[in-house]
């Protein structure tokens, strides 16, 4: 029995007044196996997601939460572990997914800046800490004060190309953003505006 006729199944049952019979055993046994307990654990394509929803919000702290962190999320490919996951949904009283969003929190007053792909999806709902995985911010610490000079020229000429570079060269993230001109452009701007990369005083001026 596929998806589709064990979700009519279910839906006859509704249709015949018959009581909904939950089971969750397969959903946590899936969940127990696919479930991301630190950053290292999302799969590869949530970390790049995930590393699109981070420079949207810099300065602030990120949480992936929802089915990435739980383990039930579906994918694309392969079809049939979602053919799997959706009868385990459907056995739970779940409605049924032909793909999964990326969920994250972060603190009411964070202000979004840029545009946001269609399937992320900020949670506004209180999240079980158990299910909340920090994500990493960029840490300027990385760059070399002599290289502060650089990133400011560079992003004075919107140079985001080079600038990726520059991001890629000292790991100031572990997401990429060959593709991203928004995202390192909002995380540049802000580690120039707190101070964190800033122009070198010549030593004549130094008293």
């Amino acid at each position: 029995m596929n998806t589709l006729q064990f979700r009519e199944k279910e839906r006859a049952r509704h249709d015949w007044g018959l009581p909904t019979k939950c089971n969750t055993d397969l959903i946590n046994e899936i969940r127990a196996r696919r479930c991301a307990t630190h950053f290292g654990g999302l799969n590869e394509y949530a970390l790049a997601r995930y590393g699109h929803i981070v420079s949207r919000f810099p300065g602030f702290q990120v949480y992936a939460c929802g089915s990435q962190v739980r383990g039930d999320y579906l994918m694309t490919l392969p079809l049939l572990e979602n053919d799997e996951i959706n009868r385990a949904r459907i056995s739970a009283g779940m409605r049924v997914s032909v793909g999964s969003d990326f969920d994250f929190w972060v603190e009411p007053d964070a202000e979004q800046i840029g545009w946001l792909m269609d399937d992320c999806d900020r949670c506004r709902l209180r999240i079980p800490e158990n299910e909340k995985i920090p994500l990493p911010m960029w840490d300027f610490s990385k760059l070399p004060i002599e290289a502060h000079e650089y990133v400011i020229t560079l992003f004075n000429m919107g140079d985001w190309r080079e600038l990726s570079k520059v991001h890629d060269r000292y790991v100031l993230s572990p997401y990429s953003y060959c593709c991203d001109e928004t995202g390192l452009k909002n995380y540049f701007k802000h580690g120039i505006e707190t101070g964190q990369i800033k122009a070198q005083i010549p030593k004549k001026q130094i008293a």
